[in-house]
C-alpha cells in the first residue's frame, strides 16, 4: 500500500519534458546540499557557496553518502543523487542551470542577487575552426558588450541568440536558418564499460551539403537562449512542447508590425515561421560595421578592419 501511494504521489513527474527534469534534478541536488552540508537555505547560499558546490562536483564526497547506483528508486534507502563525480560538460550543465535559476529568482524579487553570477565553469572543447577567420577572446568580449547595448527588440534578441548559436556549433550559416525545434533531442547516455560516466544533454541534427546529416552537440545555456526567443515569439518555452512543432529556431521579428507597419500589411506574423539566410546574413553584416565603427572611432584600425571583413564563417 505504501508504494502504490508513493508511485500515484509522483505521477506528476511523468509530465514533465526532458528539459524540466533536468533542472529538476540540479535544483534538487543544490538544495539537499545546501541543507544538509550547509545548513542554509537556497535563499541564504553566497558566492563563495556556489563555487564551493561548483568544485564538489567534480568529486562528491564522501562518496558513501552521495554517490550510488542509477537504478535506485527515489524513495529507497540506497538512492543517492549522483552517480559518481561528474564530467566537466556535465558541471557546465549544471552550473548554467543553476544560474537560471537564481536569475529566475531574482527577477521575481524573491532574491537581492545571484550568488552564481560571478561563478566560472569547467571549458569544454569547442568546434575546430580556421583561427585565421575567427575572433580572437577579447573580440568576443567586445562582441559580446556591443550586443548588451543594443536596443531591446525582437530582431535584436535573435541576432544576440544566433551569434551564440554559430559560435557554439560551428554551423553554416544555411543549417542555422534551417534548423526547427523538431531537429532538437534530448539524449541520454548510460554508463557502460567503456566509459563509466553517465553522459546527457542536447544534440541538434543537421543536414548539411550533400544532404549528409550529423548531430551536432548544443550548450544547455545555447538551449536557454532558444527558449527566450521562443517565448518573445509566443510559443512555449520548452523547445519539446508540442504547439512548437514546425518552429524555425531563428523566427521573424516578432515586433516587426510594430517598427514598421508600413511593411507588414496588416498581416499577422506567423511565430513558427524562419527567415531567409541572407536576411540574417545582412542583419550581422549590419552588426558587424558597426563593430568596426566603434573600433575605428577609438584608432584601432586593424581590428575596424577585421570586423569590416568579418562574415559568419
Amino acid at each position: 500500500m505504501g508504494n502504490t501511494g508513493v508511485e500515484q504521489g509522483l505521477d506528476w513527474l511523468q509530465a514533465l519534458s526532458n528539459t524540466q527534469r533536468a533542472c529538476r534534478k540540479e535544483a534538487e541536488r543544490f538544495l539537499l546540499w545546501a541543507i544538509t552540508h550547509k545548513g542554509k537555505a537556497l535563499s541564504s547560499m553566497s558566492n563563495e557557496d556556489c563555487i564551493e558546490y561548483r568544485d564538489f562536483l567534480a568529486d562528491p564526497q564522501p562518496r558513501s553518502r552521495w554517490c550510488g547506483d542509477r537504478g535506485r528508486e527515489r524513495w529507497s534507502p540506497l538512492w543517492r543523487p549522483f552517480e559518481g563525480p561528474l564530467s566537466a560538460s556535465a558541471q557546465r550543465h549544471a552550473v548554467t542551470i543553476l544560474k537560471n535559476l537564481y536569475g529566475f529568482l531574482v527577477d521575481r524579487n524573491y532574491l537581492m542577487g545571484n550568488p552564481w553570477s560571478a561563478v566560472g565553469v569547467p571549458r569544454t572543447a569547442g568546434p575546430k575552426v580556421n583561427a585565421g577567420r575567427s575572433f580572437s577572446l577579447a573580440q568576443w568580449a567586445f562582441i559580446e558588450g556591443q550586443l548588451h547595448m543594443l536596443p531591446t527588440t525582437s530582431a535584436n534578441q535573435r541576432l544576440t541568440f544566433g551569434l551564440h548559436l554559430l559560435y557554439a556549433t560551428g554551423l553554416r550559416l544555411s543549417e542555422v536558418v534551417a534548423a526547427t525545434v523538431d531537429d532538437l533531442q534530448w539524449v541520454e547516455y548510460p554508463a557502460d564499460a567503456s566509459d563509466d560516466q553517465a553522459m546527457e544533454g542536447w544534440l541538434l541534427r543537421v543536414v548539411g551539403k550533400g544532404q549528409k546529416e550529423r548531430e551536432v552537440p548544443l550548450p544547455v545555456d545555447v538551449v536557454g537562449e532558444l527558449a527566450k526567443n521562443l517565448v518573445s515569439r509566443g510559443l512555449d518555452a520548452d523547445p519539446e512542447d508540442i504547439g512548437n512543432q514546425g518552429a524555425f529556431m531563428l523566427g521573424k521579428a516578432s515586433d516587426a508590425a510594430e517598427r514598421a507597419p508600413g511593411l507588414s500589411n496588416g498581416q499577422a506574423i506567423d511565430p513558427r515561421q524562419g527567415i531567409a539566410a541572407t536576411t540574417f546574413y545582412d542583419q550581422i553584416k549590419a552588426f558587424f560595421a558597426d563593430c568596426a565603427s566603434v573600433l575605428r572611432g577609438q584608432g584601432d584600425g586593424k581590428g575596424a578592419e577585421r570586423f569590416a571583413r568579418a562574415s559568419t564563417h
